[in-house]
């Protein structure tokens, strides 16, 4: 959850409150803003803004995941500590590693919800039921672990907590079962594995009757067409929500994150279409990529608009559409980035008209208070003449993403606007928060952090 945290402040400060009042500020008239009384000046937007962060703060209370945490670290402590080798040695299927990810899958989780780990495609073992559904009972006194064959395949896991409360942790699939394979390197050598996973995969993580974690995960994935993912995580009061979608021409995302009853992020992307070439059952990687090399351009011109957006607890709102995605990638391309005034003009402004986008605020989701922009920006360089063995110093320049706010037609720099003195007290609530939840859980690690 700290980087939960972290992420969303991020945003408002990336999008809306970074810059400093460049003294070159451009005069281009935007009426849509300058008529409308919702839109603010660079100033207003900066208290705006400071007011939402903390609102947003507010939301987060460390003792809401507490029992989470301090469950699944339980669980895996017992894990460590206990005799698992040796019914390791006696379980076929144990070298691929599912059961360690069985008992760690809480654990795993809730580094997921609080953005410390990303999923792995190995992560996915422990949703692999075919021929490995048991039932383990941790022995407290002899401190091993008992297991019988499960008849209906799920895998459960029955151990009592730090507190003695009798705990259960499940995994178990529903529908048509489809088989992938896995090729990872165990430290002899590659080694691949097969995971018959089912269409839906459940994990509970129970306290009691409590459930503290639950994951839904749909998975479809069909060959040189599509794969789609569905991603339902919830942590105590904390609801993480994924679904992607992706064929062959194009493909999109939704996330949603909640804290109880309230809406922190959601977000979409329809990423800008495309076209795949499909791979052969028999051949070789390099040969499948080589065809991309092959027809280069033809597969560039297929590369059309996207568009995206985010909105944080319906405070702010950021949206970004690209009109080409074949024309911003050759914009990217053909620039030489030598230091040349001109040069870096162009380039700036064939950029800037590739996309629209900009910050928006829930009283007119039509009106834009912030553009994001790039700008050629000077700075000094040294060069060296190996014929004369002298060093000149030239002025150079560089893009730099700049704020425009259309309300006062003011642009500000990025790096200089969000500091100490302007945001001292959003950023000291910014710094409590996640320092709160690296307490929370000190097997991460972390130091507290200072901005």
């Amino acid at each position: 959850m700290k980087k939960t945290v972290f992420y969303a402040i991020a945003l408002i400060c990336a999008v809306a409150f970074n810059g400093c009042k460049d003294k070159n500020a451009a005069e281009e008239p935007n009426a849509n803003a300058d008529n409308n009384s919702n839109a603010m000046t660079a100033e207003q937007q900066k208290d705006y803004i400071e007011k939402s962060g903390k609102q947003i703060l507010e939301v987060f209370n460390t003792a809401d995941q507490k029992p989470a945490v301090e469950l699944a670290d339980g669980l895996y402590r017992k894990y460590e500590n206990y005799d698992w080798k040796a019914i390791g040695d006696k379980l076929a299927d144990i070298d691929d590693g599912r059961y360690e990810n069985f008992f760690s899958a809480p654990k795993r989780l809730i580094e997921m919800t609080n953005g410390t780990r990303i999923p792995t495609v190995r992560d996915m073992i422990v949703f692999s039921f075919n021929n490995c559904a048991y039932n383990f009972v941790i022995d407290e006194q002899k401190k091993t672990i008992n297991y019988t064959r499960s008849t209906d395949g799920t895998c459960t896991a029955t151990f009592r907590d730090e507190k003695g409360n009798t705990c259960t942790l499940r995994a178990w699939g529903e529908g048509k079962t489809s088989s992938y394979q896995y090729t990872f390197n165990s430290g002899d050598g590659d080694k691949t594995i097969q995971a018959d996973i089912p269409a839906t995969t459940y994990v509970s993580l129970k306290q009691g009757n409590t459930e503290l974690i639950n994951l839904a995960l749909g998975l479809e994935a069909v060959k040189n067409n599509h794969i789609y993912i569905l991603f339902n995580l919830k942590v105590t009061n904390v609801l993480m929500k994924y679904d992607i979608r992706v064929n062959s021409t194009n493909g999109s995302a939704i996330y949603e994150l909640k804290y109880g009853d309230k809406n922190l992020v959601t977000a979409s992307v329809d990423l800008p279409k495309y076209k795949l070439i499909e791979k052969g059952d028999n051949q070789d990687w390099e040969d499948w990529i080589e065809q991309y090399e092959e027809r280069y351009e033809e597969l560039l011109r297929a590369i059309g608009s996207g568009s995206g957006q985010i909105n944080l607890m319906n405070l702010v709102t950021a949206k970004l559409s690209v009109k080409s995605g074949a024309e911003l990638y050759n914009t990217i391309r053909n620039y030489d980035d030598n230091g040349d005034k001109a040069s870096c003009q162009a380039f700036c402004e064939a950029f800037n008209k590739s996309y629209t986008g900009g910050l928006y605020f829930p009283s007119d989701q039509n009106t834009v208070q912030v553009e994001i922009r790039l700008q050629p920006r000077a700075y000094e360089s040294t060069d060296y003449n190996y014929y004369t063995q002298t060093y000149t110093t030239v002025t150079k320049y560089a893009p730099e993403p700049v704020l425009y706010f259309p309300k006062d037609r003011t642009t500000y720099a990025v790096e200089e606007y969000f500091t100490m003195n302007r945001f001292s007290s959003l950023i000291q609530m910014t710094e409590n928060v996640i320092n709160a939840y690296i307490d929370l859980d000190s097997e991460f690690g972390l130091e507290h952090i200072e901005f």
